[in-house]
């Protein structure tokens, strides 16, 4: 997917994430000069236990440049990533 922003502009993306499993969103963000990213976790709708809740990740531009950041759900003690996705963030 491809974001683009201007210096100071921000752009929110929001992430599924099962509340059992074990599985978790890791960002990687190459360059933290550049792209200033903060998470929140936005609860469930649904009050039946399990329910799943949201990832939210604003993502908000400080340097111009083209940028790859990758949000990877795993569990921690695997190697293989249950999804991964990528984002390619252009900064104008």
């Amino acid at each position: 997917m491809r974001i683009t922003l201007h210096i100071g502009e921000s752009k929110t993306i929001l992430l599924q994430k099962e509340a059992v499993g074990g599985y978790n969103w890791q960002l990687q963000n190459p360059d933290e000069e550049s792209l200033q990213i903060s998470t929140s976790i936005l609860p469930a709708k649904s009050k039946v236990i399990g329910a799943g809740a949201v990832l939210e990740v604003k993502i908000t531009a400080t340097k111009k440049g083209t940028f790859l950041l990758l949000a990877t759900y795993c569990r921690s003690w695997e190697k293989q990533a249950a999804k991964v996705q990528q984002y390619e963030v252009v900064v104008l």
